[in-house]
């Protein structure tokens, strides 16, 4: 994970999400909505397209480009609606994330926020690939780091390890370090921090292809 720079909210935000949702909650006077009623008063979605835009379909917790073809990037509450219902919809609250880091994170509230975490909390092996906490941290934070760690199964292997793998082999085999900034920052971000731009060519063993 890498800081993510909060994007202003849309113009049309308080038409189309925020004024309909807050009047969907005044009409429960107080009762938290049951799941149905979340899901027939979604209006965060009216500004999905707004959302992918903004943060240029980088997922906000596993820092790679969400493939459009394959799957629909999500909304995610960062403070669950469960926790604070008048937080569903607001831009502050949104963050832009993958299927499966929905999925994984879902109501816990282990996670750090994208938006606060500080420059290199996170750091990556190489040639391993698997994300640890910077040992340079005080220990609170280096434990919220590994809860963050274990929630989203961000060492998950293969699917997490494989994806950056996909990512890094692509930049080694030509692929310009651009391309790598804009579909995989953090990758490109640690690379860059530890020296490694050039030298990862050389470090990486790339004979056995993963699957495509």
């Amino acid at each position: 994970m890498i800081p993510v720079k909060p994007q202003p909210e849309p113009d049309d935000f308080d038409r189309l999400v925020r004024i309909p949702g807050k009047n969907f909650l005044k009409g429960l006077f107080g009762a938290k909505p049951t799941d149905k009623q979340w899901r027939e008063n979604d209006d965060w979605k009216e500004v999905r397209s707004e959302l992918i835009e903004s943060y240029h379909r980088i997922c906000a917790y596993y820092a790679h480009w969400i493939p459009s073809a394959s799957c629909i990037a999500n909304i995610d509450h960062f403070i669950p609606k469960s926790v604070e219902p008048k937080l569903a919809y607001e831009w502050s609250n949104f963050r832009l994330a993958c299927p499966l880091a929905n999925t994984r994170k879902k109501n816990y509230q282990d996670v750090l926020d994208p938006f606060t975490i500080g420059e290199d909390w996170f750091v990556l092996e190489f040639p391993s690939l698997y994300l640890k906490p910077n040992p340079q941290l005080p220990t609170n934070i280096q434990q919220q780091i590994c809860a963050t760690i274990k929630r989203l199964k961000l060492n998950d292997y293969p699917t997490l390890v494989d994806e950056r793998t996909r990512w890094l082999k692509m930049y080694c085999e030509g692929a310009s370090f651009d391309f790598l900034k804009i579909n995989a920052p953090f990758i490109a971000h640690e690379l860059k921090r530890q020296n490694l731009v050039e030298e990862i060519k050389n470090m990486m063993d790339f004979e056995q292809d993963i699957e495509d």
